[in-house]
Formats: C-alpha cells, sequence, structure tokens
C-alpha cells in the first residue's frame, strides 16, 4: 500500500508516514478526498466553510492526516490526541516531516475521559472542527465528542466530522445535529 499524501494547500504531496501492521485503520485517499470536499463545498452556520484561522481537534489521530490536511489548507492549529503511544510516535515524525511543530500539539490521552485528571487544556481555546475516526462498532467516537462538549471545549459554531462503519447505527448527539450523511462502501461521513 502506497503512503497516504496531503491533498491540497501548503504540503500538498506530502507522503505521509502511517502506522505499521493493524493498530489502526487508516481512511481511504477515497474517503478523506470526499471528507474535504464537503468541508469546502458546503455551508455551515449560514456560511461557506473555510480553513482560515481554525482551532482543530483530530481525535484518535492515527497517523495525524486529517488534522495535517486542515493545517496544509489553512487552519491556525492542530492537536492531535491518540491513545496509542506508537501512533503518537508516527504523528510526531508527520509533524517534523512538514515542519509544523509551532501549529501543533500531540497527547497520548484516552479521548473518552477528557475530562478526567489526565485532561488537556486546549491551546488556542475551543476547536472549530473536529476530526473523529475512532474505531468501528464502538461507542469511543460518542463518549469523545460528549467530554469535550462537557469540557465547555467546542467553539460556538463547532462542525465534527465523525467517520464510523455504515453497518453502525448514527450517532446522536444532543447539543449537535448531522447536517450531511455520506457513505462510501463500508465507511459513513456524517457531519454534525
Amino acid at each position: 500500500m502506497s503512503s497516504p499524501k496531503i491533498l491540497a494547500g501548503t504540503f500538498k504531496g506530502v507522503a505521509l508516514s502511517t502506522l505499521e501492521g493493524n493498530e489502526t485503520r487508516p481512511s481511504t485517499g477515497r474517503v478523506t478526498e470526499n471528507l474535504f470536499n464537503i468541508l469546502i463545498h458546503n455551508v455551515f452556520y449560514d456560511e461557506t466553510f473555510s480553513f482560515s484561522g481554525k482551532n482543530i481537534l483530530d481525535l484518535c489521530a492515527g497517523s495525524g492526516r486529517l488534522g495535517l490536511e486542515a493545517l496544509s489548507r489553512g487552519a491556525k492549529y492542530a492537536t492531535f490526541i491518540d491513545n496509542n503511544p506508537h501512533a503518537v510516535t508516527v504523528i510526531k515524525k508527520n509533524i517534523a516531516k512538514l515542519s509544523a511543530e509551532d501549529k501543533t500539539d500531540i497527547h497520548t490521552l484516552d479521548s473518552t475521559k477528557l475530562h478526567s485528571k489526565a485532561s488537556f487544556c486546549p491551546k488556542y481555546g475551543p476547536f472549530d472542527l473536529i476530526f473523529c475516526d475512532a474505531p468501528y462498532h464502538t461507542d469511543i467516537a460518542e463518549k469523545s465528542i460528549q467530554a469535550i462538549y462537557q469540557q465547555g471545549w467546542l467553539s460556538p459554531k463547532p462542525v465534527v466530522v465523525i467517520e464510523m462503519s455504515r453497518a453502525q447505527k448514527d450517532i446522536d448527539l444532543a447539543f449537535l445535529e448531522p447536517k450531511i450523511i455520506k457513505n462510501y462502501g463500508a465507511t459513513r461521513l456524517v457531519f454534525y
């Protein structure tokens, strides 16, 4: 399998490292490309979406591909959270490859427990865009977004993108409503 590449922006074409083996399930190139196309070609909160100045959170980050793609497209800052120390090592390697250390923050944490003592404080305030690509058929995505909401770490107009199995029941978040749902093979993208 070839290394995933940044699709657009400042870092376009840069190949990213990924975790070897079955410890993570990276998003396919097709799903990632569609995810970003949906963001830039749709209206959220009565305005066309822009990455400019956005504070990004990449949960269950794996290689960090989604957060790094957002940085490449003009996001202000990206925070990466993964509970797998091997994934965190890969994220650090990819950040170094892009010389993006001054625009990133990485935490080895369980994203469902961000309200616990092991928590962190967002460096640049609430998050405008949250990516969550949790393991399929778990409640990790729902619990993680709930934890962020309970901490008050969502901006007033957040966009949350959850990647899940198409076979899973959609996640009901009382504080956000699904705007766009797209299926790609066995994968479902839900934009809240």
